[in-house]
């Protein structure tokens, strides 16, 4: 399974974890689970172009909190589901809300650095690793806190994280909007 962004991969990857026992618990084989992590994948595929026009429109932190408050949703929701039947369907809408922040965050990388005068290389190669950094950090520790308390409490951690980026965002849109008065 592919992790979709910067801010989302281990959201997803502690999702893929925790679904794969779901499902293999549920009776789902090993092909089943997979069919289940593609369509995931190719429904991210149609829809990551786009979030990416919808935030070049209207602008790309509206995207992003719409993303976070969505990811805060399905993670509240992943952890009240227990069936693999509710994990599928959950799984299969959660993945455009964990997938959303990787086509605006990028752009936003990319004009920040424009903005700054840094070369594009810089800004893709800083975003990629800010993405592997969450990969490693958030895989291992969500899975550490569901090994502690339990797949909830990792899903009650994962949605207040959500919900303190969101907060963050914010700020910096109240924050912006102040500088454009000014």
């Amino acid at each position: 399974m592919r992790a979709s962004g910067p801010s989302s991969g281990a959201f997803v990857q502690s999702s893929s974890k925790s679904s794969q026992w779901t499902f293999a618990g549920g009776g789902f084989s090993t092909l089943a689970i997979g069919a289940i992590f593609f369509a995931s994948g190719a429904i991210e595929v149609v829809l990551n172009p786009i979030l990416g026009r919808i935030s070049d429109r209207r602008g790309r932190l509206g995207v992003i909190r719409l993303g976070l408050a969505a990811s805060a949703f399905f993670s509240l929701v992943f952890a009240g589901v227990d069936s693999a039947a509710g994990v599928t369907v959950v799984y299969m809408l959660a993945v455009v809300a964990f997938g959303s922040f990787y086509t605006p965050g990028m752009a936003l990388g990319s004009a920040r650095a424009t903005h700054a005068g840094l070369s594009q290389g810089l800004a893709f190669g800083t975003m990629n690793s800010a993405w592997a950094l969450g990969q490693v950090l958030g895989t291992t520790g969500g899975g550490r806190i569901a090994e502690l308390g339990g797949d909830t409490t990792a899903w009650l951690g994962a949605a207040a994280l959500c919900g303190l980026t969101l907060l963050a965002t914010e700020r910096v849109r109240t924050r912006r909007a102040v500088d454009q008065t000014a």
